[in-house]
């Protein structure tokens, strides 16, 4: 009788272990076809470039792009998916992507982080940075489909002065820094 529970539960693991590779394996797959994919997608997007940089022209429709947890692309859009879709299978070929709807384009961020960028990197602003509105970094997020200002503290004083002084709009959210990365 125990011999027969030993040998079921054996059998019983092995089923799992089997199950979890082949889980891990169709992931993996997943993963290997959506980086491709988002490969392709951003190389459409690919305007004229000169030796040094390459410069994108996003689609009005796009509003950013990832590879969710569980491999699969995302490809986030403003507009009428129906006409998207079948744009984005030109760009690259299959139907291995999802559609989420945002509010934000691509294009819209980006400008708003040119700006942003434009006076972070303006050495004459840099005690306003660091001392008035303690920003830490600044990045935009295509999950979130936002961009986020980390400042060194979370507070009313520094949202108002961000948004006084640098820029203010609902696609920027603002989150208490994990603190500044040190170079030791």
């Amino acid at each position: 009788m125990n011999l027969v529970l030993l040998i079921i539960i054996v059998f019983a693991q092995v089923d799992c272990n089997n199950k979890n590779d082949k889980q891990k394996e169709t992931k993996d797959k997943r993963m290997s076809i959506s980086s491709e994919n988002y490969q392709k997608l951003i190389k459409s997007f690919k305007k004229e470039s000169t030796d040094f940089n390459q410069v994108l022209d996003y689609p009005v429709y796009f509003a950013g792009a990832f590879i969710d947890s569980t491999g699969m692309l995302i490809i986030n859009i403003t507009g009428d998916s129906i006409t998207v879709k079948r744009d984005i299978i030109e760009r690259i070929g299959n139907q291995h992507f999802l559609l989420q709807e945002k509010k934000y384009s691509s294009r819209e961020l980006i400008q708003i982080m040119d700006t942003i960028n434009k006076f972070m990197l303006d050495s004459t602003n840099q005690k306003i940075i660091l001392n008035n509105i303690g920003i830490h970094t600044v990045v935009l997020s295509d999950q979130r489909n936002k961009i986020i200002v980390r400042l060194a503290k979370l507070n009313a004083e520094s949202i108002k002065a961000f948004k006084d002084i640098i820029y203010c709009s609902p696609a920027i959210e603002f989150e208490q820094s994990p603190g500044l990365a040190s170079l030791d």
